[in-house]
């Protein structure tokens, strides 16, 4: 079950996942147009990748307490999504899964069941201001693309990230890259338990 409605132009409205969906596959709704507000209902417990990837979306998009993996570039390069609320739920956020998504505003807040942050998971979310990190992370991802030149991290080129960044005592390794190119950040507060800080 993999890209079901992918490429699909004449929607209209709002979609709506019901309650009796738990995971929707690979590409469901990849470069789907015309939805105007996403709404996924308590029920729903992982996204694959790209499911969401490229769609246009209005509204705040509230994730469920009852999901647990948001799979990667599930919704990359969403652009205007303003806000996002990522639940009490989820333990995974995928690579790129959030990647320029750049129409986000507000406070970025990590809640504490997520242990997982993948590559790239927010690269170039320019919107959000500010950072909260949850107590369920032990690091802060980043590094090279299979030994390539090209870098990742988890907040890479987060510039409208402002004020301070607060580790909590849960990480132990901040990566290479991690928050590459957030000039905005005036402040690092790193928690007593990191033993390893990466390049950069």
């Amino acid at each position: 079950e993999q890209y079901a409605f992918s490429g699909c132009t004449g929607f209209n409205g709002d979609l709506v996942i019901s309650e009796s969906v738990t995971e929707i596959g690979r590409g469901a709704f990849y470069r789907c147009t015309g939805f105007k507000n996403l709404y996924l209902e308590e029920g729903i417990q992982k996204l694959g990748m790209e499911v969401f990837r490229e769609c246009k979306f209005s509204n705040e998009l509230v994730i469920p307490d009852s999901m647990l993996e948001i799979g990667s570039y599930a919704f990359s390069y969403c652009y205007d999504i303003p806000s996002l609320d990522l639940g009490n739920g989820v333990t995974l956020v995928g690579d790129c899964a959030f990647i320029k998504c750049t129409g986000l505003e507000g406070t970025l807040i990590i809640p504490d069941s997520v242990t997982t942050l993948g590559k790239n998971a927010f690269e170039r979310c320019t919107g959000f201001t500010s950072l909260k990190l949850g107590n369920g992370l032990t690091k802060i991802t980043g590094g090279n693309w299979g030994g390539e030149t090209t870098t990742y991290g988890a907040f890479q080129y987060c510039t409208g990230l402002k004020g301070a960044i607060v580790i909590p005592d849960s990480v132990t390794a901040i990566e290479n890259y991690a928050f590459k190119g957030c000039s905005g950040i005036s402040e690092i507060k790193i928690g007593q338990n990191v033993t390893t800080i990466g390049d950069s």
